[in-house]
């Protein structure tokens, strides 16, 4: 009717407009947003982002009964695109990859050179057959290719990835395809810390449906992140001429990258 929207808002606050009228994510009140730095107006993209063969497509898997896994890629300007996500529950990695990551690969990736990455505990064998996650995954080479999982699972060093992206916002170094609902969902605050009953908040993240995607695409930054550093970290007499002078001129500006 006339007049309804108006009345909606009037003494509204800006969360109950942006969920209720104009159908956005808004902040979760349950506890403080692992990544407050995310913006849907600054990191979300406008339109579908577009997958490069040019570029190794990143499968970041946050793995358990219920497997999340965050498709990226790192363009030549620096930037993280989040291009798909998958979020499963109540279900086993092997049933995950089958029925939901290598249908999507065939329709969209198909031809891409992928790397796995992920939680490093996916290593550790399980009690009753002795098979490991990445054993799983690597039974699936020729479709998921080669399979790095992270160096570390310290929840600092996850979050030290994606806080270092988000911060860049003129113009973003990090977009996420609208179509990532999960993602975005996580991102806008779902994926937040714990609050006791006291009201103080924790430094333990809350387990709940958001979580493991928010697990799965920090890995992803973090394999972005801790790559840029280890090429920074180069001896200077490890690198050929050509190497020390792109890495002297180029290294103040992260959008400075050979095309």
């Amino acid at each position: 009717p006339p007049g309804y929207y108006e009345a909606l808002v009037k003494d509204k606050t800006e969360d109950f407009i942006r969920v209720n009228v104009l159908a956005q994510y808004g902040r979760s009140q349950g506890g403080r947003p692992v990544h407050p730095e995310f913006s849907r107006e600054f990191n979300v993209a406008k339109g579908m982002l577009i997958p490069s063969r040019e570029l190794v497509l990143l499968v970041a898997a946050d793995i358990g009964l219920t497997p999340a896994m965050a498709l990226k890629q790192q363009d030549a300007f620096g930037r993280v695109l989040t291009l798909d996500d998958i979020t499963c529950f109540d279900m086993g990695l092997e049933r995950a990859i089958e029925t939901k990551l290598l249908p999507l690969i065939r329709r969209k990736y198909k031809g891409f050179e992928i790397i796995v990455t992920g939680d490093p505990s996916g290593e550790t064998r399980a009690q009753g057959d002795e098979t490991s996650c990445v054993d799983i995954f690597r039974e699936y080479k020729k479709h998921l290719g080669k399979v790095k999982m992270a160096s570390t699972n310290a929840a600092v060093a996850r979050r030290e990835g994606t806080d270092h992206f988000l911060a860049r916002k003129s113009p973003s170094a990090y977009l996420v395809d609208p179509g990532c609902d999960a993602t975005i969902a996580a991102l806008s605050g779902g994926f937040m810390f714990k609050k006791h009953k006291d009201g103080r908040h924790s430094e333990e993240v809350e387990k709940n449906d958001h979580s493991h995607i928010g697990e799965a695409n920090e890995y992803g930054d973090m394999y972005f992140h801790e790559g840029r550093r280890r090429k920074a970290e180069q001896r200077p007499d490890q690198m050929s001429w050509e190497e020390a002078y792109r890495a002297q001129h180029t290294e103040a500006n992260i959008y400075a990258q050979p095309r």
